[in-house]
């Protein structure tokens, strides 16, 4: 009797043992199910739509940018900028012009508005030849000779006084140095010698330059890292040529008395895009309406 209760209770402990093995093995078959391939598309699908938010258009040829831009209002006569007296035996010998907004009487044409390239992709062989090329920043009869002066930081800046007095110029901004030194007084008997000066930084907008010695002189210089900027002439017009085509690019528009200048409604912080046709021109005609101008 003994040895059959053994037996049963041997016979338990099996079935026990067998039980759990078999709700062991159905449990791992449902926790790995075959692989349907879903996953495996949606993101091959993610990183092509990452590697297609990355690549950007690249155009082939070069093409022109220009335009005018049209005062719309009645502009208004300014009066010759006051001395004091200060060095008047130079400085009162010229009436120095207020230079602030310049109207053309004939066409309405503005000038000195600054026309700029924000980025660009490529840069045309003749104007990487350029980066070398020196630019003259003078002053002459108590007045910066350039009202805007836009500079591509590879150049360097040759800094001149052709006035028989001294001049204190001056200018920095965010993240430069800048430039802050007395010019010696230039005469036939001692002709100043010129400074070289190198931008260490672009700037987003031009940079007030002034003298200390005379303080109604004023202008403006505008460091970028690339070549594709212009300033409008006495009749408003300008160029910007051998713009890389084929690809959308945004320029930056900026005048003194507006900073980023928005001509139309849709130039959003005095913004604008263009995509230049291959060994074509991309006009930019434009009327900027008097309020835009606060004197």
């Amino acid at each position: 009797m003994q040895r059959n209760r053994i037996g049963l209770w041997a016979w338990a402990i099996c079935l026990i043992a067998m039980s759990s093995t078999l709700a062991g093995c159905s449990k791992t078959s449902h926790a790995d199910p075959a692989p349907s391939g879903k996953g495996v598309a949606l993101r091959a699908e993610k990183s092509e739509a990452v590697a297609g938010a990355s690549t950007e258009a690249v155009g082939t040829g070069w093409g022109t940018v220009k335009g005018t831009f049209t005062f719309n209002g009645t502009a208004p006569t300014l009066k010759p900028l006051s001395t004091g007296g200060k060095d008047g035996e130079v400085c009162d010998a010229h009436a120095i012009p207020d230079e602030r907004l310049l109207v053309d009487s004939a066409t309405k044409g503005l000038k000195n508005v600054v026309v700029y390239a924000v980025k660009v992709k490529r840069i045309h062989p003749d104007l990487e030849a350029a980066k070398s090329k020196e630019v003259v920043f003078d002053q002459k009869n108590c007045l910066f000779t350039e009202h805007v002066l836009p500079v591509w930081i590879s150049q360097t800046m040759m800094i001149k006084n052709s006035d028989p007095i001294g001049h204190n110029t001056k200018f920095d901004g965010p993240g430069e140095p800048g430039f802050n030194q007395m010019l010696q007084t230039n005469s036939a008997a001692k002709p100043m010698a010129p400074v070289p000066f190198k931008f260490s930084r672009k700037q987003d907008n031009p940079l007030s330059c002034t003298c200390n010695v005379h303080p109604w002189m004023q202008c403006y210089v505008l460091p970028r890292d690339n070549p594709y900027f212009a300033v409008t002439n006495a009749k408003g017009e300008f160029v910007i040529d051998k713009v890389p085509a084929g690809e959308e690019i945004e320029f930056q528009v900026w005048h003194e008395l507006s900073g980023p200048l928005a001509a139309k409604p849709e130039w959003s912080k005095g913004r604008f895009k263009l995509k230049v046709p291959a060994d074509g021109t991309s006009p930019v005609d434009v009327q900027v309406d008097s309020s835009l101008f606060k004197l």
